[in-house]
Order: structure tokens, then C-alpha cells, then sequence
């Protein structure tokens, strides 16, 4: 278990060490959930980000680019 102390600034921030956020698989720009429990105690999860899910998924069937930006035009040409 990594744990740390670290104080709250004036603008209400505090800043997480990096075993932490590496632990926590965190970088630049990354979201986390923070969760406050009934005990005041806090617990924050790192969030899934879309690209991280890149190539896991493969459709259902091909899907062509071309015929799909046509079907996509057909669809504005219709409103």
C-alpha cells in the first residue's frame, strides 16, 4: 500500500506523489473518481479513458469508410 502526506493549497488542490500516480496509472490530463465515504475518508480510482480501449472491440462486420460517409451524407441530405 502506497500512502502519503501532503497539504491542501488556497485553491483547494493538493498534488499526488508519482509512485502514487504511477501506482494509480495516472498521467497528464487523466480523470479519477473521487469518492468521499460516510467516515470522511476518501477514496479515488482512476477512470477508464476511451482511447485506452482502443483494439480491444473489433465490430460486428467490416464496415467500409467510404459507404459509411456516404450513408452518413444521405442522412444530412435528407434534413
Amino acid at each position: 500500500m502506497v500512502g502519503f502526506q501532503t497539504t491542501v493549497t488556497r485553491k483547494g488542490q493538493i498534488t499526488f506523489p508519482k509512485d502514487v500516480l504511477r501506482v494509480l496509472g495516472l498521467g497528464y490530463l487523466k480523470k479519477v473518481r473521487v469518492q468521499v465515504k460516510p467516515d470522511k475518508t476518501i477514496h479515488i480510482s482512476s477512470l477508464p479513458d476511451i482511447l485506452d480501449l482502443a483494439g480491444r472491440y473489433r465490430p460486428r462486420k467490416h464496415l467500409n469508410a467510404l459507404r459509411l460517409r456516404e450513408k452518413l451524407e444521405k442522412q444530412y441530405e435528407r434534413r
